[in-house]
């Protein structure tokens, strides 16, 4: 049985992947301009916003 630590550890490796395509995607589809990400997690999906030249705000209520 997995802890919530061992879930914690295993989110940006399997989720973030998951996302990843989509997100780039959706970072093509649209213009430059502001992105808000509530609930971003260690934030590896703003990170990658960011990356392509967005202004990210991102907020994670768990931490």
């Amino acid at each position: 049985m997995s802890t919530w630590g061992d879930v914690a550890d295993a989110y940006p490796r399997s989720f973030g992947k998951l996302c990843a395509g989509t997100v780039d995607r959706l970072l093509e589809d649209t213009g430059p301009g502001s992105l808000l990400d509530v609930g971003c997690g260690a934030g590896d999906l703003a990170a990658r916003a960011e990356s392509a030249g967005r202004s990210v705000t991102a907020i994670e209520p768990w931490h």
